[in-house]
């Protein structure tokens, strides 16, 4: 026999997800780094392909986190690093790129 698994009231579902995301918001940056770099390190990797410059993107998304404090904690946390990460690496990328083209001329 399946037994169904009750579905949850919207309402304290809703709380229950404000609440973590004050609770991440309230987090020490030394928390959230040792939470969150292996993620963010992972994924600046896979779009930059060097190491080196994705530890240099966590470490500005972690700083940029840290001391702009623009966190609302209308989202989860880790969705709002990760958004700072990619665009960070995206941008670098980008920048990376324009002084290849650059220096071949």
């Amino acid at each position: 026999m399946v037994t169904r698994k009750k579905a949850e009231d919207p309402k304290r579902e809703k709380a229950q997800q404000k609440e973590n995301n004050l609770s991440d918001k309230n987090m020490n940056i030394r928390d959230i780094m040792l939470r969150y770099e292996k993620p963010l390190l992972s994924i600046s990797y896979k779009i930059l392909g060097d190491m080196d410059y994705a530890q240099d993107v966590v470490s500005d998304t972690l700083f940029a986190f840290h001391s702009k404090n623009s966190f609302k904690g209308k989202s989860k946390l880790f969705t709002y690093l990760y958004r700072i990460a990619v665009n960070k690496s995206i941008d670098l990328s980008r920048k990376l790129r324009r002084e290849k083209e650059k220096s071949e001329r």
